[in-house]
């Protein structure tokens, strides 16, 4: 259950809790930081704090980041879409939230914290964007609902590349080598240069970050010894083994309507899981770039903004 934090800004109804322009981060990262957080708001959920943020007005669209990304990831789309009200916000363990330790890091922690988030803003309703392992939280809620016990209801889902399957997912050395560690925080931060290259290299070669973007997405992963987690919260991948059979189901039998929008050059969340999602639920709306890889939102916002805005139309 999410309560409003004493003191923190209240949401307007119908009115967009903050605006911006051009895309940040601003110099130097540490100033971008601390103007990013003032544009959103802070709720609780299960008595842990949850940076939201959003924008625009009109029917709600959901956006759900992956790892090791944050709420910032969707910063480039969300002003290309004002006749929606985009909402946006950090899960357990990224970005601005809550990261204390020890405590749950479950992508169930994780799909509670959505559905507490959605009734703190009073949202009945609402189309689900998602992304990486935002997929697989997406997937818990769609099993829910196909259980009767979701809270709020889902109208359309909107999947950017992410391992469903996870045995078909190509897993970067540094997501292999956390998942070697001890799933306890790390003693010191890891190199700053391991975290940009393993990054980088999951941009396609026509769309790489430029230097202020990875900047500001290692800042977001470091605040509050977030970069310490690392070999904690990548446990999501083990769980999602875990779960396979119920997450799958989870897509599968969703009876609402569902938009594949891929990169196929993606090295991790490799095309062949598209098929394969596409193959086992017909009648999937899919797009798919030769040109693109991990991260459609950020390598071709306009792109994405405009298929949002004719399959949700």
């Amino acid at each position: 259950m999410a309560d409003s934090q004493r003191g923190g800004p209240r949401r307007k109804t119908g009115a967009s809790s903050f605006s911006y322009g051009p895309w940040l981060p601003l110099r130097p990262v540490n100033n971008s930081i601390e103007i990013w957080r003032r544009r959103g708001q802070y709720v609780i959920v299960g008595g842990r704090r949850v940076f939201v943020w959003e924008m625009g007005d009109g029917p709600p669209l959901v956006a759900i980041h992956g790892f090791p990304g944050s709420s910032y990831d969707w910063a480039k789309l969300a002003p290309l879409l004002l006749r929606r009200r985009f909402i946006a916000f950090d899960l357990f363990g990224y970005g601005l939230s809550d990261k204390s330790w020890p405590a749950g890091y479950s992508l169930l922690d994780q799909a509670d914290l959505v559905e507490g988030v959605l009734k703190e803003l009073r949202v009945e309703r609402c189309d689900l964007l998602a992304h990486d392992m935002g997929d697989s939280v997406a997937s818990e809620l769609l099993a829910r609902a196909n259980e009767g016990g979701l809270t709020f209801e889902i109208g359309r889902v909107v999947l950017l590349n992410g391992s469903v399957f996870i045995e078909l997912a190509q897993l970067t050395s540094g997501q292999k080598l956390f998942l070697k560690l001890p799933a306890r925080p790390l003693p010191v931060p890891p190199p700053v240069r391991l975290f940009r290259r393993q990054l980088k290299a999951t941009f396609s070669e026509s769309h790489r970050p430029d230097d202020n973007e990875l900047a500001m997405a290692e800042s977001l992963l470091a605040w509050g010894g977030g970069h310490r987690l690392l070999p904690v919260t990548i446990r999501y991948i083990e769980e999602r083994r875990l779960r396979y059979v119920r997450w799958t189901s989870g897509l599968l039998d969703w009876r609402g309507p569902m938009t594949v929008i891929w990169g196929d050059r993606d090295p991790v969340a490799v095309p062949s899981i598209a098929d394969r999602l596409l193959q086992l639920r017909p009648g999937t709306a899919a797009v798919r770039w030769g040109d693109v890889g991990h991260w459609p939102q950020l390598e071709v916002p306009h792109r994405v903004a405009s298929e949002l805005r004719r399959v949700l139309a």
